[in-house]
């Protein structure tokens, strides 16, 4: 799949989702932005989020697809788009430990903490 398609097809799932409070405006406005200003890297999160939700299968493909879309923010992106999402922001290794969230790991029921644990292990591995 070329990377037109891989936005092409976020923006569409983002736009259909019923997803808590205001995520899908958030991810819609940093989608906006990164057109706007790197569209080197929108092509590169929404690819990663494409790839993230074809590779879980039978789970809910929510936390696979904000974490990949929101996996390359800047710490500035992240307090203006991601404030207020906290499963999203400890989903993401660069972003788990700091201020913007408030959910922490140690604390969620176990099948949570495995998810968050996860989507974390396979975000490492597409930086690496």
């Amino acid at each position: 799949m070329n990377p037109p398609d891989d936005i092409h097809w976020v923006r569409h799932v983002n736009g259909r989702w019923l997803v808590r409070e205001s995520l899908r405006e958030d991810a819609s406005a940093y989608l906006d932005h990164l057109a706007a200003t790197d569209p080197a890297r929108l092509r590169e999160v929404c690819r990663r989020a494409h790839v993230l939700v074809g590779g879980h299968p039978g789970e809910d493909p929510k936390p696979w697809f904000y974490a990949g879309l929101f996996s390359l923010a800047t710490m500035a992106e992240a307090e203006r788009y991601l404030r207020g999402h906290d499963f999203t922001i400890a989903c993401i290794p660069r972003f788990a430990e700091t201020d913007l969230g408030s959910l922490r790991v140690e604390e969620l029921a176990a099948d949570s903490a495995d998810k968050i644990r996860r989507v974390k292990t396979a975000l490492e591995a597409m930086d690496r």
